[in-house]
Order: C-alpha cells, then sequence, then structure tokens
C-alpha cells in the first residue's frame, strides 16, 4: 500500500514556497501595462486582477518570511554562515514592509477610485500612484537583493555540505 509522503516541518517549507512570491511580483507589471493600455470598460478587470494578484503575492511573501525565521531559528549558530543568513533576514525584512505598504496604496488607489466613480487611475490625485510605484519598486528592488543572496547562501551550504 502506497503511503503518503511526510508533512514537512515548518521551517523546511521555506524552500519549498520562496519562489512564489518572487514570480507574482515579477508578472505584476504585466497586468498595470495592461490596465494601462485597455479600454476603459476592461481597465476596472485589470486592475482588481493585479489587487487580487499583488494580495496574493503579499500573503506568499509573509509565509515565506515566517518560513525563512523558522529556518534561520533552526540553523542559528556562530559562524559567518549564521551572520550570512541573519543579514538575509534582515533584507527579507525591508522585502515584506516594501511590499506591504505597496500593496496598502494600490487598495487605497482602488478605494479612492470606486468612492470618487473615477474612471481612469490617471484621474486620482497624482501621490497615490507615484507613491505605489516607489514603494513596488523599492519591493523589486529588496526582492532581487534577498533572492540574490538567499540563492548564494542555498548553493553555498550545498557546496559546504557535499564538498563541492
Amino acid at each position: 500500500m502506497t503511503q503518503l509522503p511526510p508533512i514537512p516541518q515548518w521551517s523546511s517549507l521555506h524552500t519549498l514556497i520562496v519562489h512564489f512570491p518572487i514570480v507574482l511580483f515579477l508578472l505584476l507589471p504585466l497586468l498595470m501595462i495592461a490596465a494601462a493600455m485597455s479600454r476603459k470598460t476592461t481597465n476596472h478587470a485589470f486592475l482588481i486582477a493585479a489587487f487580487v494578484l499583488m494580495v496574493l503575492a503579499t500573503g506568499f511573501l509573509y509565509l515565506t518570511y515566517f518560513t525563512g525565521d523558522a529556518m534561520a531559528a533552526a540553523s542559528e549558530d556562530g559562524s559567518t554562515v549564521g551572520a550570512v543568513i541573519r543579514h538575509h533576514c534582515s533584507m527579507a525584512g525591508y522585502t515584506v514592509s516594501a511590499f506591504t505598504l505597496a500593496t496598502t496604496l494600490f487598495a487605497v488607489a482602488l478605494l479612492v477610485r470606486r468612492v470618487l466613480r473615477l474612471e481612469d487611475m490617471r484621474d486620482l490625485t497624482p501621490w497615490i500612484p507615484i507613491s505605489f510605484l516607489v514603494f513596488y519598486a523599492l519591493g523589486v528592488f529588496w526582492l532581487v537583493l534577498t533572492a540574490h543572496q538567499g540563492a548564494t547562501l542555498a548553493h553555498e551550504l550545498l557546496r559546504s555540505s557535499t564538498g563541492y
């Protein structure tokens, strides 16, 4: 009789889910561009799809952050690797903060657009879309740096544990 694989520990889930927020956040501009280029009748649908994608990506980002924190706590040591892991965690914290602010500002923009019954996002006061783009760009910057350091860290740990 076949047996189901064991449920992984919380700390080992980080390596399984870390790619979801990266992909979702990097796909988001495609929906934003589609919303900007679409007619006013379909613009709202693209913006709602982008918002749902952003909320999903932010949720996965929090899940990734907490599983990574558990992984760091499980491998806590005073070596150089431990210092690199702590730095990776602090960079992940900046990523979470930037995307949380960007998601919140996007929600505010959609809410203001709905309350004021605006047809186009460009009709909003300019600070909401501009501040969203600033925090989104900052989030992508931290996301790429954190992902690169995480990949380097994983490969170094793999290399040191296997001897290659």
